[in-house]
Order: C-alpha cells, then structure tokens, then sequence
C-alpha cells in the first residue's frame, strides 16, 4: 500500500524544521509526488517556491530537473545571494532541493529512513560547498543569475557509495536517537537483503551500510546516553556519522563490491539469499568475500548451509571449477544427442538440444552451454565424410567448435545479463540477442541463437501446415453438409 503524499510531507516539515533549527542559513524544500505526477507536485509547491529569494529562477530549475526524469533523492543545492542595497551585509542562504516518490514506500520507516538519508547528502554538500573542498560540482549550464548558484554532489562511483554508506548511517542514528529502536540492524538487513535480490533498478553494490554496521552500532552506544543530543540532535548524529566515515574508507567499499557483484550475478540467476551465502562463504578463496558474506548473513539473521553443493555457475568460486564443471555438462550433452541421434536416425535431437540450452541461457543457466557445439555437430551428422564414421566425425566437430567457444565469454554474459536485467531489459524471445549484438565477441553465440530461432520458426510452420491438411478435409465435409442442407431445404 502506498503512501499519502501529505502523510510523506509532513514528515518531511518536521526533519526540515529541525534543520532550520540547527543550521539557520539552510533550507530544505521537498517535492513529494506519486508516480508520474512530478509536475503536479511541483504545481502545488509553485506559491511557496516563488515567494524565495531568486524564486522563479528556483521554479525554473526544478521545472528542468522533472522534465529531463531526474531521479529521486538529493537533486543539489542553490546558494541564494541577497540582492539590493543592504545585500553585501547579508550572508547567502542555502537551499537543498528533493524529490520524493511516495509508490517507493510501503511503510512509514522506510520513507523516514530515506528522508534523513537524503538530509545527510544534502547537509554534507552544504558544509563541502561552504568549506570549498572536493566533492561538489558546480552546474554552471543551469546558472542564469550569478546571485543564485546551483551545485550537485559528485557522481563519482567510489564517492557515490561512500556518500550512501554515510547517509544510512546518519539516518540510523537519527531514528534510534528518536526512540526508533533497531533501525541500526533494520537498514543493514535492507541493505543485504537489496544485494541478495534480484530487483528492478536496485544496484546493492552502492550502498555498503552492512560494512559500517558495527561501527555505527558502537558509536551510538557509547554516546545515546549523552544529553548532549537533547540539544542539537542532527549536529551530533552529523558528528557522528564524519567519526564513523574516517573508520571506514575505499578499501571497505573495495571488499563490499567484491562481494555483491558476484551475489547479484547469483541474485538474478534466480538464487535464494541462503544459497548466495553459502556459496560465498564456503566455496570463495577471498577472505574479503567471506568477511562480507558473514556481515551480511548476521543483518540478515540467515544461516549458510553447511553441506552447500552447487552445479549452476558459482561466480564466487575459483573460475578453474566453473570451467571443469561446465566441461563435464558439455560432454554429458554430447552423449546424450548421439545416443538418440542413433536411435531416431535424425538430427532433430541437436536442433532440439540447442534451442533447449539457448532458452536457458536468458535464465543464468552457463554451465554446459554448447548450443554452438551441438549446432555444429548437427551439420557434421547430416553432411558426414563418410557415413561409416559419422558418429566419430560428428564428435570431432562437437569438441572442435566447443574449443572455440572459451568459457570466459560465458562468464561475460552472465555479467551483462545480471546488468541487463536491473535496467528492466527483457531477455525473453530474441532480447538475449539483440544485447549481444550490441557487444563485441559474441559472435559465436549470437549465431547460435539466430540458427535455433530459424529452425523453431521453420518447425512452427511445418506444425501448421500440418495442422492446416488435417482441417481440410473436415472443412469440405461441413460445407458439403451445408450444401446438401440447402437443397434440401429447396426441396
């Protein structure tokens, strides 16, 4: 169930008076739209938004951010220079500018937590901006007035995922500091569980809080009972947050990512979360990954399974396993359409095979894919040097196109599916092959997906045809039948 829009604003007013509160020169000002009515939303704000300093102007930049689909969060930070004569006497005023989509929460925690989270990004800016130290881009494109400023946090990715790390953890000690007991172990466990999942436009990579957990859980311990927090909530929970980021720096980051890559890999493969951590823990060579792996099993509450025994592609295993076992699939493959190939005396077997594997591919299914291999040696048993060595020929040809086929590209493949899919691309029907189309050494795969397409469209026609011969007769005797009625009724 969604949200109320006023029910999202009003939480928004109460973090934005309590800033006003604590940092008298910075102003937040969020648009809270559903799905689709970014414009709507900005329409009721118009009032309000053009009764600021440079307020058209203001106006006119959230008009181009909703236009050009920005997306939701932390949208960047104007600086507002006082204009007329006492201006030179007045300090610049900050504005912080947000957009909300209430369709992303079902609950009311998980709307605060992003609220606070974006706070953090936005306080964070404000205090880079005003201190002119990296970390900010100036939009000068967007600047029309040189009394009003417009700048963005940089979308470097190691300083993206730092800066998410950063505002989960402000945000956890900001709701714990308000009596919301937990919500330290509630985002880590959002957080993993986002890594674990294979979920439309959700990257769990870049959001490494689970590492920061800890540290996050033992600053607040050692300083909830300080009435100091009684006073300025936010600027301890900032203070807080800053002492929490100098433990944790880029080669944490580093760890994390090496961990949740091969876990999304996993995630959209269509693997359970207990499955994707037993695999990391039990079969990794990493210790990185298998410190990540047990951080993330703890904020999850989830037991690895001990006896772990996997036969689908394990991108957190030695890729020299991978290789042996998909080896083992292909040669298992071989045997099996030879075998029938000899009973049936037909080929359909390799075609059959081939269209069966291709399906599979577009689900994450890598190992034993020979599609290629099995196509080849198709022609092979049709077209056979000499007919008393068919089965040896057809073989050879199979092992002969498997070697050009090295298993790296697999590996590749399941890269780009896993990105493919968070983006919402549909690898259904021919969408695995005009991905791979797009890319550079796949050649041999996309020839295999086109040859199996072309024969399962050729089949299909066959299949009608028949089906077509069969109707006919049937379709002269109802006409007869009608016929004969209409003499009759002549009669």
């Amino acid at each position: 169930m969604n949200l109320k829009r006023v029910t999202v604003e009003h939480s928004c007013n109460v973090i934005r008076r309590q800033i006003e509160e604590e940092y008298p020169d910075l102003r937040f000002l969020f648009l809270i739209h559903h799905e689709g009515q970014e414009q709507k939303a900005l329409q009721i704000k118009n009032e309000e938004i053009l009764e600021l300093d440079h307020g058209e102007l203001i106006y006119e930049l959230l008009d181009s951010i909703v236009k050009n689909n920005t997306p939701d969060g932390l949208l960047g930070l104007v600086e507002c220079k006082h204009s007329g004569l006492l201006s030179t006497f007045k300090k610049p005023d900050y504005i912080a500018l947000f957009k909300m989509n209430t369709n992303q929460y079902g609950l009311m925690d998980e709307a605060q937590h992003h609220i606070y989270h974006y706070s953090y990004k936005a306080i964070d800016l404000y205090k880079k901006y005003k201190k002119k130290t990296k970390g900010y881009t100036h939009i000068r494109d967007r600047n029309k007035d040189d009394n009003c400023n417009f700048v963005i946090l940089d979308n470097d990715k190691m300083q993206q995922a730092r800066s998410n790390m950063l505002s989960d953890v402000f945000a956890a000690i900001s709701l714990e500091l308000i009596g919301k007991e937990g919500t330290i172990k509630s985002i880590a466990k959002r957080r993993s569980l986002d890594t674990l999942s294979g979920l439309k436009g959700v990257y769990g990579e870049m959001f490494p809080f689970p590492m920061a957990m800890e540290g996050t859980q033992l600053v607040y311990e050692d300083l909830k009972d300080n009435p100091i927090y009684k006073d300025k909530p936010l600027r301890l929970a900032v203070e807080l947050t800053e002492e929490v980021g100098m433990t944790y720096g880029d080669d944490e980051i580093k760890q994390w990512w090496s961990f949740c890559m091969p876990a999304q890999e996993m995630a959209w493969m269509g693997l359970e979360p207990h499955d994707i951590l037993s695999a990391a823990i039990y079969t990794s060579e990493d210790p990185y990954v298998r410190s990540s792996s047990y951080i993330v099993s703890e904020a999850m509450e989830l037991e690895p399974a001990p006896n772990y025994n996997f036969t689908r592609y394990n991108p957190f295993t030695a890729q020299e396993v991978n290789e042996r076992n998909h080896k083992k699939a292909c040669d298992k493959t071989l045997n099996k359409v030879l075998k029938k190939a000899e009973e049936t005396e037909s080929s359909d077997i390799f075609y059959e095979e081939a269209e069966r594997m291709n399906e599979r591919l577009a689900e994450g299914y890598y190992i034993g894919w020979c599609a290629y291999s099995t196509l080849k040696a198709a022609k092979k048993f049709e077209t056979p040097e000499n007919i008393d060595s068919r089965f040896q020929e057809t073989q050879h040809e199979f092992q002969k196109a498997r070697q050009t086929m090295p298993w790296n590209i697999l590996v590749k493949i399941s890269r780009l599916e896993m990105k493919a899919k968070r983006e919402g691309f549909d690898l259904r029907g021919d969408g695995l092959l005009k991905l791979l189309e797009k890319q550079e050494g796949f050649e041999s795969v996309c020839k295999a997906l086109k040859q199996t397409r072309n024969w399962k469209d050729k089949r299909d026609d066959q299949i009608r045809l028949a089906d077509d011969e069969t109707l006919e007769p049937a379709e002269n005797i109802q006409k007869i039948d009608m016929e004969i009625s209409r003499i009759l009724g002549e009669e």
